[in-house]
């Protein structure tokens, strides 16, 4: 069960990394308290969006174009490599260039130049997991993450103590990243050409354009989802930046599936073209996922919170459960996402990401002011639901259908049995609530068939794995 596998792989090296970075944020929040938190936020929220400027969309054009092709031309592969190596030293110069003309603090612009490394090494380890998706190689891709994950908990707890500043704790993740970049390297060596090392500038050129679509969409929905972290300390401060950057930072946690489903079925989809039963199937194991980790993540929103963090960051708890009702429109958005694309329709993501990007902005420069940190969660989820309803009208497939609402409305009612018990009966142990919650959960799945429907989507998508 090959897409079953990569799954797993992908989520055991998800699981490793989410650990990693809880670890990390706990040693951060509890040693340093909100406010600095909230710097830290603030400076990785600038970086991950040059991380995206970087990435362009090229992976997503690459894949399909490798998904028909048995075998990966090394000098094909090597231009890539290329491309995006030199992508990211540009981009490197133009969040300085971003930080000097918004004069930023100088804590916070020494912090980004500590930061720039992670920028080519992002670069680096998501041009080789255009081999493993390809080559449904997925294990690697869990290596190089468990290698950034371990290196870069053991700077942190061994720098955290060294000084109190926001660059080195910065300095710490860029040890991690650069590590793990070596290790990328490593496992794509085979399909690198020493001799088309140079700069091709028509190939760069034409990818750069081809890209153009997808990569423009990216940008703008990175925009989307950390602008408000950029405009909560101006609106606010960096204190209510710590408080929603922790909620945040959960709520990224918990989308760690419909991430890791898509790139696995991408190759498929890709390879297919278009295949309806494919994406039906999907759509329903969306939909659970999405649902039953919703039901989950609100009730026991108190102590994931708590275990991120120390009792100052109490004022996260209500943010993270407010995002957390959006989970089922972002599951099923990754997935339309997905489908345009097959379906050659990218040049749409820049009028229905703009759109929401330009609604998102409004929403948190009038919500943040009047309600704080809860505007954005707002903000968040209606920003995004904007992208569901605009996709939904482009996709060729109808998604909200009668069958879909019934299984829809038979998920929540598994999930509203599971834990209606919990409310009644109070369990004051939190991972004795789990065990019983996930029993419980199990037992009523079962009971209206989930678990073998599960199973029987599983199976037909795994019919459609290239051989």
């Amino acid at each position: 069960m090959i897409v079953f596998k990569n799954i797993i792989y992908q989520i055991i090296g998800k699981v490793v990394s989410v650990i990693a970075t809880a670890i990390g944020i706990s040693l951060i929040t509890k040693a340093l308290g909100v406010e600095f938190y909230g710097k830290y936020i603030f400076v990785i929220t600038f970086l991950t969006i040059f991380f995206t400027f970087s990435d362009w969309g090229i992976n997503s054009v690459v894949v399909k174009q490798l998904s028909t092709q048995k075998l990966i031309s090394k000098e094909y592969f090597t231009k890539v490599f290329i491309t995006r190596v030199l992508f990211s030293l540009l981009m490197c110069v133009l969040a300085v260039f971003t930080g000097v003309l918004f004069r930023l603090e100088k804590n916070i612009m020494l912090a980004i130049i500590v930061g720039l490394p992670m920028i080519l090494s992002y670069s680096i380890n998501s041009t080789a997991s255009i081999i493993f998706q390809t080559k449904f190689q997925y294990k690697y891709d869990f290596i190089v993450k468990f290698i950034y994950s371990i290196f870069s908990v053991i700077a942190i707890y061994y720098l955290i103590n060294q000084t109190k500043v926001v660059w080195i704790i910065v300095l710490a993740l860029v040890i991690g990243w650069v590590v793990s970049s070596f290790f990328s390297i490593y496992f794509v060596r085979k399909y690198l050409s020493l001799k088309s090392l140079k700069v091709d500038i028509k190939f760069v050129k034409n990818l750069l354009v081809l890209s153009l679509p997808i990569g423009v969409a990216l940008i703008i929905n990175t925009l989307l989802s950390q602008v408000d972290k950029l405009i909560i300390p101006s609106l606010l401060d960096y204190r209510q930046a710590g408080y929603y950057g922790l909620s945040y930072k959960g709520f990224e946690f918990l989308l760690v599936f419909p991430t890791f489903f898509v790139n696995s079925i991408y190759v498929i989809l890709a390879n297919k073209t278009f295949n309806k039963e494919i994406f039906k199937h999907s759509i329903k194991i969306l939909i659970l996922a999405s649902t039953v980790i919703t039901f989950f993540s609100i009730f026991f929103a108190p102590d994931i919170i708590k275990m991120l963090s120390s009792k100052d960051f109490s004022l996260s708890i209500l943010p993270f459960q407010v995002l957390s009702f959006g989970l089922v429109i972002f599951f099923i958005t990754a997935l339309l996402r997905l489908q345009l694309i097959v379906e050659g329709k990218e040049k749409l993501f820049f009028y229905i990401y703009f759109s929401s990007l330009t609604l998102n902005i409004i929403l948190n420069i009038v919500l943040l002011p009047a309600i704080g940190i809860l505007g954005a969660s707002y903000a968040t989820i209606l920003s995004e639901l904007l992208v569901f309803i605009l996709m939904l009208k482009e996709i060729t497939i109808r998604v909200i259908d009668k069958n879909n609402l019934l299984y829809f409305n038979k998920v929540v009612l598994v999930c509203s049995l599971t834990f209606l018990p919990l409310v009644f009966f109070h369990i004051s142990n939190a991972f004795f609530q789990l065990i019983v919650a996930c029993f419980l959960f199990v037992i009523f799945a079962y009971s209206f068939g989930l678990i073998s429907l599960l199973i029987s989507m599983v199976k037909n998508i795994e019919k459609q794995v290239p051989s």
